[in-house]
């Protein structure tokens, strides 16, 4: 298992607060890891319980030889207590009570005991507010780690009682590499680095839905007064992914365009490209935004998806023909 310094290059700023509380010995009862990537959250609190467990920790980091590190690489340590949502995907409040049993027991091996709850944002409030109790009086020496993708999913109170670690791994360069080595066009790179937030897993599943494709059938729809717009709206429209991915490109130039009015610097903007270069106002542009994002949660609802993608392409192509 890899020690917190050596994923300080991929979560610098989280790492560092971590490493910190360690050293300084000001380590909190509750966590909360939270990003884009459920994996990231959980790998990074994971190396977090090691350096907590650890007999002979060094600036923070776990040894990996004693006994404890030996215990948890090996998923045998008894004061390690991994909860994971059911086959369903939830964390029922059953489970946690029957953890939670364990929450006053003496520590067996080490002196910490530390209750990691992946996903604990598909607790429900009812387990959630059973997992609060122990949160609000927590025995000493007892730790509890929360991975989650979004924190609004949890209660309040729940969040107020953790420290939040935002986890947003340092990839750019990483993916930088990975389009060069697909030939990616320099003008699409922008957008996938956007959509995928840096992650290359996300990238690849962007690959394969044919962003490139769609990108360059977007830009053409775009054009003054296309004529083959409606064939390619029709095109853009065919599958439900083909169209969530029109929608969410679209955000993002919309997105863009609007800080672009608002004074915004190139660095505080998503993409290199200025494709959107119209005369709406701002107040139709941030309607136009909300109506893409109202298509995307509607995108499991029979919809008509080239009606839907015409009026927003024809709106907007209008506007840069003006």
């Amino acid at each position: 298992m890899v020690n917190l310094s050596e994923l300080q290059p991929l979560f610098p700023h989280p790492v560092d607060n971590l490493l910190r509380s360690l050293e300084q010995n000001r380590i909190q009862q509750a966590y909360l890891f939270h990003g884009p990537h459920l994996s990231d959250n959980t790998t990074l609190a994971l190396t977090y319980s090691a350096s907590l467990l650890c007999d002979s920790p060094s600036q923070g980091n776990h040894c990996g030889a004693c006994q404890n590190c030996q215990l948890l690489l090996g998923h045998k340590h008894p004061d390690f207590f991994h909860i994971l949502p059911n086959e369903k995907g939830t964390i029922t409040i059953d489970m946690v009570r029957t953890h939670m049993q364990k929450l006053f027991l003496s520590s067996a091996q080490a002196k910490r005991k530390v209750f990691l709850l992946e996903g604990a944002d598909t607790m429900n409030a009812s387990a959630q507010n059973a997992i609060l109790k122990a949160l609000e009086e927590p025995p000493a020496n007892t730790h509890f780690l929360l991975s989650i993708k979004q924190p609004r999913r949890l209660l309040i109170t729940v969040r107020s009682r953790c420290q939040s670690i935002h986890v947003n791994a340092s990839r750019a360069t990483e993916l930088k590499e990975w389009c060069t080595k697909q030939n990616l066009d320099e003008e699409v790179r922008s957008f996938i680095a956007t959509l995928s937030a840096n992650h290359i897993e996300q990238a690849e599943h962007l690959k394969e839905q044919g962003i490139e494709s769609i990108f360059q059938q977007l830009k053409e729809c775009l054009q003054p007064k296309d004529k083959n717009i409606f064939h390619t709206i029709a095109d853009l429209a065919t599958s439900r992914e083909s169209f969530v991915l029109c929608l969410s490109l679209l955000e993002v130039m919309v997105r863009d365009e609007v800080a672009r009015r608002f004074g915004a610097k190139q660095d505080a903007l998503y993409t290199e490209s200025t494709l959107i270069d119209c005369n709406l106002e701002i107040s139709s542009l941030q309607n136009l935004i909300a109506a893409l994002q109202k298509l995307r949660a509607y995108k499991n609802i029979a919809l008509n998806r080239p009606m839907a993608l015409e009026s927003v392409l024809l709106d907007l192509s209008a506007a840069q023909s003006l």
